[in-house]
């Protein structure tokens, strides 16, 4: 007998064959994943200059409203 046979051969080759496609199956979760994590990087970038952003005009109208608020206790007083 000279060697193995053909079936033999293909039999040898199959596990190989599952960790290629295993590996590359692997590499394109990796790669979707790192695309994924950008993506919410970027979006938490935005998101946080959205949140940075109502908070100052929170804060502005906190400020009108203390301002009317004393106005509105003036004008009360002075009408006494």
């Amino acid at each position: 007998m000279h060697g193995r046979s053909a079936a033999d051969r293909h039999a040898a080759t199959k596990p190989m064959t599952n960790q290629i496609q295993t590996a590359e199956t692997i590499n394109q979760i990796v790669d979707r994943t790192a695309v994924a994590l950008e993506i919410q990087e970027e979006f938490n970038a935005h998101l946080a200059s959205g949140f940075l952003l109502a908070n100052q005009r929170i804060d502005l109208i906190q400020e009108q409203i203390e301002a009317l608020y004393h106005m509105t206790q003036l004008s009360c007083v002075s009408s006494l």
